[in-house]
């Protein structure tokens, strides 16, 4: 059982996921984008966007492409592609589920890492007003699973999971879902740590699943509901 605890000890060392300070959509030093990816929240539509290493493809993911010499714009919602990475998503959370908890029960900074993520979401999303509150919310979000995977001690599995930028697809609630939603979602999260720090790997596949379900079926009402209203 100490085989896994072991292994995040061993691959995260001083390196934690990724904190984002204050950042600036102008200004950002070309050494800095080059070195490694950047967010930030674009201050004309409020959008998180993603200044990736080299030049990408305008369908590369995510609610925003970047295009070369024409800066970003909004992409246009694909359907299957949300299905697919929410699939993706899945797969990978449930299947390193087993690693991940125990992981959770071996490693006392682990637990500190899921406490303090859920702890500072709660707090954030009491009182978010503004675009990048709101963003700042799922980008803690995204934390949490990230974690998950972390936790497993499996670096390549790290890499391919933020490469998904699921959590980008946040960008279409804002502003029309309740303030509930986001605190039921902190609360699944919660639930998901207890049942790892408590050893049950059957209820923690249980409650991924109907976790992702639920946001995916969120963000599916969502842009349905904008299609059908002619929402842009």
């Amino acid at each position: 059982e100490q085989r896994y605890a072991s292994r995040f000890q061993q691959h995260t060392g001083g390196c934690g996921l990724s904190q984002h300070p204050k950042r600036h959509h102008r200004g950002i030093s070309a050494r800095r984008a080059k070195d490694q990816p950047q967010r930030s929240l674009h201050p004309l539509w409020g959008q998180p966007h993603t200044y990736q290493t080299g030049p990408q493809p305008p369908d590369g993911g995510g609610a925003c492409g970047e295009y070369p010499r024409k800066g970003c714009r909004v992409r246009p919602f694909n359907w299957s592609e949300l299905d697919e990475i929410f699939e993706l998503r899945l797969i990978m959370e449930v299947s390193f589920a087993p690693q991940a908890t125990v992981a959770v029960q071996n490693t006392p900074q682990l637990q500190k890492r899921f406490e303090d993520n859920l702890q500072k979401n709660m707090e954030l999303v009491q009182y978010y007003g503004t675009a990048e509150e709101y963003f700042e919310t799922y980008e803690i979000d995204q934390q949490f699973h990230e974690l998950i995977i972390l936790a497993s001690g499996n670096r390549t599995a790290i890499r391919v999971y933020k490469n998904l930028n699921s959590h980008s697809y946040a960008t279409y609630l804002f502003g029309k879902q309740p303030r509930i939603q986001t605190i039921n979602g902190i609360l699944e999260h919660r639930a998901i740590y207890e049942s790892m720090k408590a050893g049950n790997v059957d209820q923690v596949r249980h409650l991924l699943n109907s976790h992702l379900e639920n946001a995916q079926k969120k963000i599916s009402l969502s842009l349905k509901l904008q299609q059908n209203s002619g929402q842009p």
